[in-house]
């Protein structure tokens, strides 16, 4: 363990009775929430309702009045405020890139305040880099003027992940963009979120949001924690009407009994089919110009299997092709049940599956899109 880390990876973090007030006005009461090591735990709720109070208590940029947050069973009003800090990533709407540092510059700029020297701080940020979806090569000598909006966004979080803090907090760190740059950033961090193995808490507003992202969600409506369980639980069983409201749950899974995969599945577009010949590197731009994620490889008319974009990084400056790469996915028919269609992804563990008519494939089952579809 270096001098500067508190933990090495996050067991559990308890908060307890906490109450935070600004004169008669509560902004959190009474809290009590266990969060788990490695899970993606959602805060929302609308404005006001305590949820980037309680954010912000957890890496004590606010003090509580009573009651206490422990991490690891260490009480954080024990720590050092500054060590603490360096053991959390903070991501915000607004991402405060310095104007006049390239890419690299934001990035290492702690590592450098740290003491790094220049090699390894470069190899730390080009890993980030293709952490976050984004090639070094084209962008670590860029100025944030020359970069998108998503593309900001994308280096804020490398850069809250420079010092591989344990604990990730994210506030709104998507709401500031358009409804399709969001939709595209959201997929991103759930490939991203399998790789760090981090804990993460995240603060939103939007119920569809979390549903895509969380794993436990915790809903706060006028300061108070009401209810807290997966989407399932939510959904299957409100605790009261503000629940059943936010998450629409006379709505949700109302007929899901009665469809089939083919009316739940996002259609297969041509710009996703690729040839097993094609070289990887080749394959890697074409896809990050497409802005798509997967690829479909066949061999004329045959399927072969998939590739994804992560799986092309390590290989895209060697002579290799597709079909030295591949993969299978899970296979549904269009015709299979949607809800045993989930029943098996859920056993699996798979994130999505192919749908696929006499060996043709015609699109993608995804349990994420499969729940906002149903609403």
């Amino acid at each position: 363990m270096t001098s500067n880390r508190l933990f090495e990876k996050i067991d559990n973090i308890e908060i307890r009775n906490i109450t935070k007030k600004y004169g008669d006005i509560y902004a959190v009461d009474d809290l009590n929430l266990d969060i788990e090591g490695g899970e993606l735990l959602i805060l929302i709720g609308g404005s006001g309702s305590g949820k980037t109070t309680t954010l912000r208590m957890i890496n004590r940029l606010i003090t509580p009045d009573s009651g206490h947050i422990k991490i690891n069973r260490l009480d954080i009003s024990d720590l050092n405020e500054v060590a603490l800090r360096r053991n959390i990533g903070y991501v915000i709407q607004q991402i405060g890139l310095f104007p006049h540092m390239t890419v690299r510059d934001n990035i290492g700029l702690v590592p450098k305040i740290e003491g790094w020297d220049s090699e390894k701080i470069t190899k730390k940020v080009e890993e980030l880099l293709e952490i976050v979806d984004l090639l070094p090569e084209s962008y670590i000598s860029r100025f944030p003027k020359e970069l998108s909006g998503g593309q900001q966004q994308r280096i804020g979080l490398a850069r809250a992940l420079v010092m591989d803090p344990p604990l990730l907090l994210m506030d709104e760190p998507f709401g500031a963009l358009d409804p399709i740059l969001r939709k595209q950033l959201q997929e991103e961090f759930l490939e991203i979120k399998k790789s760090i193995g981090r804990t993460i808490v995240f603060v939103t507003h939007d119920i569809n949001e979390a549903f895509k992202l969380g794993d436990k969600i915790a809903i706060m409506h006028d300061s108070k924690l009401i209810q807290t369980g997966t989407p399932e639980d939510l959904i299957l069983n409100p605790k009261n009407s503000i629940v059943s409201n936010l998450v629409e749950a006379d709505k949700k899974f109302r007929h899901i009994e009665t469809l089939k995969v083919k009316d739940l599945m996002s259609p297969l577009l041509r710009k996703y089919f690729y040839d097993s010949s094609s070289l990887c590197g080749e394959v890697l731009e074409s896809m990050m110009k497409l802005d798509i994620k997967m690829g479909i490889v066949m061999e004329k008319d045959s399927y072969q299997g998939i590739v994804t974009r992560r799986e092309l990084y390590p290989v895209r400056k060697d002579n290799v092709v597709l079909a030295d790469i591949l993969n299978e996915s899970l296979i549904f028919s269009s015709e299979d049940s949607a809800m045993s269609a989930l029943e098996e992804i859920k056993k699996t563990g798979a994130s999505f599956a192919l749908v696929m008519d006499n060996g043709k494939p015609l699109g993608i089952f995804v349990p994420d899109e499969v729940m906002l579809r149903l609403i």
